[in-house]
């Protein structure tokens, strides 16, 4: 959670205004310092790649990354955003 929130702070444009990189690359040394306990360290890092590379925010990369990890590949619903992300497949209900 505290990783959503220090990505979302950054990224916004009226704050600090940084770059997708930038957002990217600032979490990574803290998700990476050995003796500080994340939860899901390699899920934190797969969803700040996808978001990067696909545009997305990041609770639509935590979720497309979640279900990467459970062979998940289609989500329902009408939140468009999942189309930014080329490994789920977004369907109408």
């Amino acid at each position: 959670m505290v990783i959503a929130e220090l990505v979302l702070v950054l990224s916004n444009r009226h704050s600090y205004g940084f770059t997708a990189s930038q957002v990217r690359d600032c979490p990574l040394p803290i998700i990476g310092l050995p003796h500080l306990e994340v939860e899901h360290k390699r899920l934190c890092r797969r969803v700040l790649k996808l978001q990067i590379e696909h545009g997305s925010d990041y609770v639509d990369a935590c979720n497309a990354a979640r279900m990467e990890g459970r062979y998940c590949d289609v989500a329902m619903g009408y939140d468009r955003h999942f189309d930014l992300l080329s490994a789920i497949q977004r369907v109408e209900p």
